[in-house]
């Protein structure tokens, strides 16, 4: 009797150890469970900027007759979205993305050369293309607001605290043009510190980075590539995280917005 009732114990232990094998001890690989950052970095908010300026340049030749040519002046950046109203977005960028103060300048010192055309252009995930204006900039820091009429999309959301030393660090750009529909690249790194004023990460960058967003573990914004150390490409330049909290904050404004459209019905 004590011997059969030692074997339904084994059997019972058995089937309960088989049981913890299947269930509680399952290989991860047939999990269902996914932990991908592409869950957690926000894609959809992300966009690559292409702006391109249109010259006609005219010349007299011998005859004393007039050739004009056209010429293409043409860069890509990236951004992303922090806010949205009812007739669009507000997107952020690098400043000197916005800047064409050095374009202006070429443009008054030459005779003959003018604008016949300027475009500033998002491509969002979808590979849908949208019109900006420029709202404001700030060239210190190297941020830049812009505005997109009809496009939205869900905003980044901003980190509570700024990172430590040694934090990983996640960015989403459009290195040299690189981007598809549904393809971001996602770069990583960590946080290195302040240098002359300036947020450091360990995050390769190259053109087209500049305005790109850098994310903590948790998919929150810390930062925003402006610019890269040419001879070692890959510490990348941010403002520092107080002061893009301090720009995004500070220029999501219907004021400037409607300045802009004045100057724009003054100006075409």
């Amino acid at each position: 009797m004590f011997n059969k009732f030692i074997k339904t114990c084994l059997v019972i232990a058995a089937i309960f150890l088989s049981s913890c094998v299947l269930h509680c001890c399952k290989d991860p690989i047939f999990s269902n469970k996914r932990d991908s950052l592409s869950e957690i970095l926000p894609k959809n908010s992300f966009v690559k900027i292409r702006k391109t300026i249109d010259l006609t340049i005219c010349k007299t030749n011998v005859a004393e007759l007039e050739q004009c040519d056209e010429r293409r002046l043409g860069s890509v950046a990236s951004g992303f979205v922090v806010s949205y109203d009812d007739e669009g977005s507000y997107l952020v960028t690098a400043a000197h993305v916005c800047d064409n103060e050095e374009v202006k300048a070429y443009v008054s010192s030459q005779p003959g050369v003018d604008y016949s055309k300027r475009e500033f252009q998002i491509i969002d995930v979808d590979k849908d293309k949208y019109t900006a204006v420029v709202l404001n900039y700030d060239s210190e820091i190297d941020v830049c607001m812009i505005y997109s009429y009809g496009f939205f999309r869900t905003p980044v959301e901003i980190a509570k605290h700024p990172p430590v030393h040694g934090d990983r660090a996640y960015n989403l750009a459009a290195p040299i043009g690189i981007f598809g529909k549904g393809m971001v690249p996602i770069l990583n790194g960590y946080y290195d510190g302040v240098l002359e004023e300036r947020a450091i990460y360990s995050v390769p960058a190259v053109g087209g980075s500049s305005g790109s967003p850098i994310f903590d573990e948790k998919g929150k914004l810390i930062g925003m590539i402006h610019s890269v150390y040419i001879r070692f490409p890959f510490l990348s330049l941010s403002p520092q995280y107080s002061e893009l909290v301090s720009f995004i904050k500070n220029n999501i404004n219907k004021e400037l917005l409607l300045k802009k459209r004045i100057i724009e019905n003054l100006l075409f």
